[in-house]
């Protein structure tokens, strides 16, 4: 396949479905298919082809398991966790006692510094369980956000 502008219509229809239909798996499985149908210039059974030495390739290298596989294994699993923790209420059940340890506006603003680093196994994860915990700690003692300067004082009520 000679190389042209055509090149770019995988990845731009992907990005367009994705953004349409909100369903991401879907989206780059289209875009793989498209692009595997453009290299094998249109010919369904070579694209075909094309995608399982693809995938197999990344499975199985030189005859063994390829160590990117451990590594997918791994972070699936880790998405699992993180899924269970959070459909399980473990999440808020934390971020509920952390934030009747933390008495203090001061010690509110240490608690996503502390949670990130204590809780970096894995970027979701710390995202997930950090986030929550630290947003409901900061918005109580109304912490603002780094990009929030202006939030000093807290409504007054009537």
């Amino acid at each position: 396949m000679e190389p042209s502008i055509l090149s770019l219509l995988p990845p731009l229809v992907t990005i367009v479905l994705a953004i349409a239909t909100r369903k991401i798996l879907i989206s780059l499985g289209v875009g793989i298919v498209l692009g595997a149908l453009m290299y094998a210039e249109w010919d369904v059974m070579g694209a075909l082809e094309f995608i399982w030495e693809a995938a197999s390739g990344l499975i199985i290298a030189d005859g063994e398991i390829a160590e990117e596989v451990y590594i997918l294994v791994a972070v699936v699993l880790i998405g699992v966790l993180t899924s269970l923790i959070y459909v399980s209420g473990g999440l808020l059940a934390f971020a509920a006692w952390a934030v009747r340890r933390v008495r203090s506006r001061s010690q509110a603003q240490f608690v996503p510094v502390i949670t990130g680093i204590v809780i970096f196994f894995d970027d979701a994860f710390s995202s997930l369980v950090g986030g929550t915990v630290s947003r409901s700690i900061t918005d109580q003692h109304r912490v603002p956000p780094p990009s929030c300067p202006t939030w000093s004082t807290p409504p007054r009520r009537r």
